[in-house]
């Protein structure tokens, strides 16, 4: 059997056999004598056929990135989906530094008082088993303030957890302070419970 290729006009020789076989795979059994025919036809055509679908919706969204202003063009994959950024990088930009909002004035790059040293880190380690007071994964090393002050390095105030609970307590710093305060109550209870003053009768 013979064919015309759908681009070129080139003839094409089928076996009887193959073409049931060779009509499924082309699009609307077009036929084609090499890939390089098939895109080119694509190409031209198959965006106005994909038009006049009935199911057609309009092809890729158009979107302003909200970082960086570059327009650019998405897929379409659901009614409620939102695309704000061109890029994963201009994701990351627009959570990182001051546009985070967690952003709390760049204390994170306020230095440290003379009393935070190794031996203090060292002591809080042992005190705690090197065991994280949140998860309970062992070892466990980074030395936490409570209270988020740096300057405030009195062991009642100094917790050990674990990498992944440490960045944890980042966020919802209120409920954490209130919780890390009720386990080192637990922990050193000598130095966290106020002695009651004693009334003279």
């Amino acid at each position: 059997m013979i064919k015309l290729c759908e681009n070129c006009k080139k003839e094409i020789k089928l076996f009887p056999s193959k073409v049931k076989a060779y009509t499924n795979r082309q699009a609307n059994k077009h036929f084609f004598c090499s890939k390089k025919c098939y895109q080119d036809w694509w190409i031209k055509n198959m965006i106005e056929i994909r038009e006049n679908h009935p199911k057609w919706k309009g092809g890729n969204i158009k979107k302003e990135c909200k970082f960086c202003g570059k327009s650019f063009s998405k897929r379409r994959r659901g009614k409620d989906r939102k695309y704000l950024f061109c890029s994963k990088e201009c994701f990351g930009k627009s959570m990182s530094g001051e546009n985070s909002r967690w952003w709390k004035g760049g204390i994170s790059f306020k230095p440290y008082t003379t009393d935070w040293t190794q031996d203090l880190k060292r002591a809080i380690r042992k005190r705690d088993k090197y065991t994280c007071q949140i998860c309970g994964k062992e070892p466990a090393i980074c030395c936490h303030h409570i209270d988020y002050d740096k300057k405030n390095c009195n062991s009642n105030n100094l917790i050990i957890l674990c990498h992944s609970c440490h960045s944890k307590t980042n966020h919802n710093r209120d409920y954490w302070t209130r919780f890390l305060r009720n386990k080192i109550s637990i922990i050193n209870p000598v130095e966290t419970l106020p002695k009651r003053k004693q009334t003279k009768i």
